[in-house]
């Protein structure tokens, strides 16, 4: 039984022990057999020497689950997950494709506004000779020449 099984004396068969088999009979459990042996009938992969090589568009122990492909392999910006398809994106990449990448506003924040009492001038500006007060609310009192 070639190392791999048991012998049964009275019949002549081997019993082969766990992995091992006869493949094509010639020689009673002397391969080293594949898990599922690899999904060969449906082309999935091959068994060498008791490990399964996978075709491309399969993986797995038994070359049992089919790869699916991210779009444009994520752009080289994230990984790729076979199982789903779908890609994840390193910082500052997104998109399906991790193709856009993250451009920061250049937008600028507004102050904040200064802190007043009610009624109190926040700014006060000459146009001309009329000077001009920005109260806090906004309103703006054009003061007479006189006051100024």
């Amino acid at each position: 039984c070639s190392e791999h099984g048991t012998c049964d004396g009275t019949t002549g068969e081997c019993t082969c022990h766990q992995g091992y088999g006869s493949g094509d009979g010639s020689e009673c459990c002397g391969k080293k057999l594949c898990p599922m042996d690899c999904h060969s009938d449906e082309k999935h992969g091959k068994c060498i020497k008791g490990v399964c090589k996978c075709e491309n568009s399969f993986t797995g122990f038994s070359c049992e689950t089919p790869v699916l492909p991210c779009p444009d392999n994520c752009s080289g910006h994230g990984s790729c997950n076979s199982m789903t398809g779908e890609c994840t994106c390193i910082t500052h990449w997104s998109g399906i494709d991790c193709g856009i990448p993250y451009v920061p506003c250049n937008c600028t924040v507004p102050p904040e506004p200064e802190r007043v009492i009610p009624g109190e001038a926040i700014k006060s500006i000459t146009v001309g000779v009329a000077k001009k007060v920005l109260l806090n609310g906004g309103a703006i009192v054009k003061l007479p020449e006189s006051s100024v």
